[in-house]
């Protein structure tokens, strides 16, 4: 009985010691797979603009899953990356499928929890894969923030629980999750 009660006592300490790290643990993979999502979208449109020879457009969307999805402002509802044929960053669906524009990839919601916040609901890349403005969307997005809970605070190192992805003019994403990163370019969390 004696020993029954001492592996109780342990059991009992070993998950009182393991359970904030694994919620961290979930937390941090919750994150970052949204930001591996975000960041395969970007690498999908800049490709598919090279081989294309075409401008292709990603951007946020709350129905990415509809039969013709739109554009919209929150990255949190989903985003969709289309080849843009005459370049006006929505998707035009015509009879003839050389005028037609076409869906690389669609997503739906952030997971629970998170927010994003982007300082424009779209980015176009252009044959080339460089960044391109359309005419009339304004500036396309340079940074997007995902957040959860914890908002922007140090995880130790200097490493923020928050994530930056910074989009370059030459197309390339960058994911940078320090906390001056964050504060510098996106302000915080909200």
């Amino acid at each position: 009985m004696l020993e029954l009660l001492f592996t109780i006592a342990v059991l009992a300490i070993v998950v009182g010691v393991g359970t904030p790290g694994i919620a961290n643990l979930v937390r941090n993979s919750r994150i970052a797979a949204d930001t591996n999502d975000l960041i395969i979208g970007l690498h999908a449109g800049r490709s598919e603009a090279v081989k294309q020879r075409a401008t292709v457009v990603m951007c946020a969307s709350a129905d990415a899953a509809a039969e013709t999805p739109g554009c919209a402002d929150n990255f949190a509802e989903g985003w969709i990356v289309f080849i843009d044929r005459n370049a006006n960053g929505s998707i035009d669906v015509a009879a003839d499928p050389e005028v037609s524009d076409i869906v690389i990839e669609a997503h739906g919601p952030v997971r629970q929890g998170l927010s994003v916040r982007a300082d424009n609901s779209y980015f176009a890349f252009s044959p080339s894969g460089f960044q391109q403005v359309l005419p009339g969307s304004g500036d396309p997005l340079t940074n997007i923030l995902l957040c959860d809970d914890r908002g922007n605070s140090d995880l130790g190192g200097g490493r923020s629980a928050a994530r930056v992805i910074a989009v370059s003019a030459t197309g390339r994403p960058q994911v940078l999750n320090s906390v001056a990163d964050v504060d510098t370019r996106t302000g915080g969390c909200p």
